[in-house]
C-alpha cells in the first residue's frame, strides 16, 4: 500500500519510488518533493522493510539512506540488485558526508548516484531531473561531478 504525502493520487503518476530512511522527517520531505515531480511514493524505515516491499512491487526509483540501523545499506543495495537482476531500478543513496570510500562502496554494491543530506528542493529536483535524463540518454553525462551519477 502506498502512503501519499500530498493527496495527489488523482494526478495518476506514472513513476514509482521507494524512500528508505530511518528518519521520518527525511522520508516525508523526499515524499513531498517526489510527489510534486509526479512520483507515486512508498516508504520504508529500514533495509529489511525495503526488501519486504520489493517482494510486492519493484519501483522505478529507490532512495536509500547510507547509514541506518539493522541491515547495512550496502547489503540492502546488493540485495536489491540481486532481486531485480540488473540495473533496474535506479538506486540513489542518501548520505550526510561526502566520503569517497562510501561512494566507492555504494557504487560496488550497485548504487547509480548519491545525494547529500540535508537536501533542499532545488538540489533534490535537479538530481531527479539528471537521473531522468540519464535514463533517456546515458551517454550524455559524465560521472565525475559532485552528486552526479556514480
Amino acid at each position: 500500500m502506498r502512503e501519499g504525502c500530498l493527496g495527489l493520487e488523482h494526478m495518476k503518476p506514472t513513476r514509482t519510488c521507494l524512500v528508505v530512511d530511518d528518519s521520518e522527517l527525511i522520508r516525508k520531505v523526499a515524499c513531498v518533493y517526489l510527489e510534486q515531480l509526479g512520483y507515486l511514493v512508498s516508504q520504508a524505515e529500514s533495509g529489511d522493510a525495503a526488501l519486504s516491499r520489493l517482494e510486492v512491487e519493484l519501483p522505478d526509483l529507490i532512495l536509500i539512506d547510507w547509514c541506518m540501523p539493522g541491515l547495512p545499506s550496502r547489503e540492502t543495495i546488493a540485495r536489491i540488485r540481486a532481486h531485480s537482476g540488473g540495473d533496474y531500478p535506479t538506486v540513489v543513496y542518501l548520505t550526510t558526508q561526502l566520503d569517497h570510500h562510501d561512494i566507492a562502496e555504494a557504487k560496488l554494491a550497485g548504487a547509480n548516484a548519491y545525494l547529500l543530506k540535508p537536501f533542499n528542493r532545488s538540489d533534490f529536483v535537479g538530481k531527479m531531473n539528471e537521473l531522468t535524463l540519464k535514463r533517456l540518454r546515458p551517454s550524455a553525462f559524465r560521472s565525475d561531478g559532485i552528486g552526479s551519477a556514480l
